[in-house]
Order: C-alpha cells, then structure tokens, then sequence
C-alpha cells in the first residue's frame, strides 16, 4: 500500500509539474483568478507576450488544459503566427512544440490560416515532430495533419488504451465478422 501512494504521490507531483521555462507570471495568475465570462475581455487586452505566456501556463499546468485560450489566441490567425514560429524555433519542450501545433490545429480549422501553402511552416511542423518522444507523438502527428488538411482527424479509440471493439466499428457500411 505505501509503494502505490509513493508511486502515485510521485506521479501527481512530477506530472502536473508547468514548464520551468515558463513559470505563471503575475498577470497569468491574475487571468485565472478571474471568473470566466470576463477571461476572454481580459484576454484580448494583453500584450502578444502575457498571451502566450497565459496559453502556455494554461495548457501545460492547468487541468484539464484551458481550450479557451487555444481558442482565442488562434483567432488572431495571420496576426500571431510568425511570433508563434519564432517561439517554436527554438523551443525543444515537448509540451511548448504541442501547445504551438494545437493552436496552428485551431487556426486551420477555424480557417483563420491555410497552412497548406506555406511549405516553411510545415517542414518547421514536421521536424519539431520528429523530436518528440513522449506520449504525445500521436495527438502531435493528428495535430499537423488537420494543420495540412484543414479537416478535423479524430483520435482513434486506441490512442486513450482502449482497443475497438468489432461492434463499435466506425464505418458502419463495413461488415463486422
């Protein structure tokens, strides 16, 4: 019993751990002590920098991670993107490059961007991919390829450990054996 409490213990602690790059500035906090109906408002009167500090802290420490600000900041579309390749230049984080790709994932399906004629930012996209090790390799992968599409991939049941079952087959006109 005590080994599953240390393990657990362990886990909570180094596991929802924020990015030590990017620790939650005053104005972040400030942000999230706010009540939600006023966030977006509050938002929108930051500077690009509290932004991204506010959606970085918002998707890397906050549970579960705060899809909001993947909304709002990728409705700035053309306006935040070479800011966001330059951030993405140079960061190895692996849950910076993912929090970048989902807002990229945002903008393209939102149309506010279509990436898929910009063959710079994609290469840039494939080759922070390529780094990733972690488990989030996959929703990254699924991420960049809705960047390129500008269509919505969902997440196969296996990604969340869960094997389909023949019945819940998802194209229906398939027969099940």
């Amino acid at each position: 019993m005590r080994k599953i409490v240390c393990i657990v213990s362990l886990l909570i602690v180094f596991g929802c751990m924020p990015n030590p790059d990017i620790p939650p500035s005053e104005s972040t906090m400030d942000f999230y002590n706010t009540p939600l109906p006023v966030r977006e408002q509050k938002f929108k009167t930051y500077s690009l920098d509290e932004q991204y500090k506010v959606l970085i802290y918002g998707i890397q420490a906050r549970h579960p991670p705060d899809g909001a600000v993947v909304l709002w900041f990728a409705e700035e579309g053309l306006n935040v993107i070479p800011f966001l390749i330059d951030k993405l230049r140079v960061t190895q984080d692996e849950r910076t490059i993912y929090a970048i790709i989902r807002v990229f994932s945002t903008m393209a399906l939102k149309r506010r961007y279509d990436f898929s004629k910009d063959q710079e930012i994609l290469t840039l996209l494939d080759q922070k991919a390529q780094g990733i090790q972690g488990i989030g390799k996959d929703a990254v992968l699924r991420m960049i390829s809705q960047v390129r599409t500008r269509e919505f991939v969902p997440l196969p049941r296996q990604d969340f450990g869960l094997p389909l079952k023949k019945k819940e087959h998802l194209d229906s006109s398939i027969p099940v054996k």
